[in-house]
């Protein structure tokens, strides 16, 4: 008979702290990396927005031109629409008149969330046949990211990643 005191077997593995303990740390870098993952895409959408915003005040003046909308600037007829950087972070959509060059600010827009605005400074479309006089990219920017509002002389607005 053999003595049941004498014979012990040994268990590996892992104890339940051990486990625990490697369960909190995969989850606090799997948790730093998609909030890194998640600021990038955060950025790319506030950046998008912005352009988006801006490229609809361009189609906007756009529009009036096409149209030959009247502003009624200084008593005089309207004879162009200018959308014009007045800032970093600010532009403005105004009405032009015919013959004094007078412009009339129509309305003021402001970038969200710290984005910033460079490149083409301003932007006019004559009445009527609305075709820009400047043509160009204006580059919206968030740290190292950017973002275009391409206009180009046949009249095209368009907001994408790049532009020619």
């Amino acid at each position: 008979m053999q003595n049941a005191g004498a014979h012990t077997q040994r268990w590996s593995g892992f104890t339940l702290i051990e486990v625990i303990v490697t369960i909190a740390i995969v989850s606090i870098l799997t948790s730093v990396a998609i909030s890194g993952i998640n600021s990038g895409a955060k950025t790319q959408r506030e950046l998008e927005t912005n352009a988006r915003e801006f490229a609809s005040v361009v189609r906007e003046a756009q529009n009036y031109a096409l149209t030959g909308k009247q502003a009624n600037v200084a008593g005089t007829n309207t004879c162009s629409f200018l959308v014009s950087q007045i800032s970093s972070t600010q532009y403005t959509l105004s009405a032009i008149a015919c013959g004094t060059g007078t412009a009339e600010l129509i309305t003021t827009y402001t970038l969200k969330n710290g984005v910033g605005l460079s490149g083409t400074s301003s932007i006019t479309f004559v009445l009527p046949r609305g075709v820009p006089s400047s043509v160009g990219a204006v580059i919206f920017s968030k740290g190292d990211n950017r973002y275009y509002v391409c206009v180009s002389a046949d009249g095209k607005i368009e907001d994408k990643s790049s532009c020619p």
